[in-house]
């Protein structure tokens, strides 16, 4: 098909420079970086096959973002490796704060975080000598409990005589409920069992939700 435009002769038709330099005028146009005026979509070909390296690598003349549809980029896109970490696309830093929740974690055997991956916040509290008179001290229980919504360890003492005494113990920093986890409650120390005095330092592991 003729570029539009284009005067074609007919036989016995006379050759006028009027018409030939508006051929190459029309020509030259198509080179013009005029809006409107050169090179269009409509010039190039559906099945054109253009290679990836006519485009530029050079900055600022290269793809940019506004120019690729949205959704358009695929995980098949993005560059990926199992074995070379320099290799994959995504960085830590490709991943806005608080965007992996917790039902994007892995329930697989194997592939689940590890306590010595979590961050553990421990906190520690102590209540000194305790004697209310019942004699030796023949068990002493912890409970994990709460009081007006934070954390709480509730210890349970049995006396040789009877007795059954509970003392309260929280957190020297108060670990809400709400928001934290506790994955460890035990004695960092215990003494006096056996005798009517106790003393005890309680430690609290917990993680932040997620």
């Amino acid at each position: 098909m003729p570029l539009p435009g284009l005067h074609v002769w007919a036989p016995d038709d006379d050759f006028l420079d009027i018409d030939i330099n508006g051929n190459f005028e029309t020509i030259a146009n198509k080179f013009s970086t005029t809006s409107g005026v050169g090179i269009s979509d409509d010039d190039i070909a559906t099945d054109a096959d253009i290679s990836g390296l006519k485009l530029s690598n050079a900055s600022g003349k290269q793809i940019p973002e506004d120019r690729i549809a949205k959704d358009a980029v695929t995980h098949e896109k993005l560059r990926s490796s199992t074995s070379v970490d320099a290799s994959r696309a995504v960085t830590t830093d490709h991943i806005r704060n608080e965007a992996v929740t917790k039902g994007k974690g892995s329930t697989v055997a194997g592939q689940r975080f590890t306590k010595a991956q979590l961050e553990i916040a421990t906190q520690s509290k102590s209540f000194g000598p305790y004697n209310p008179g019942f004699g030796g001290v023949e068990s002493v229980t912890i409970r994990l409990t709460t009081n007006a919504g934070n954390y709480r360890a509730e210890l349970h003492i049995v006396y040789n005589s009877g007795a059954e005494v509970t003392q309260n113990v929280d957190p020297t920093t108060p670990i809400p409920a709400a928001t934290n986890t506790i994955i460890g409650l035990y004695f960092d120390s215990l003494s006096g069992m056996g005798g009517s005095v106790l003393s005890a330092s309680v430690v609290f592991v917990s993680v932040a939700n997620s």
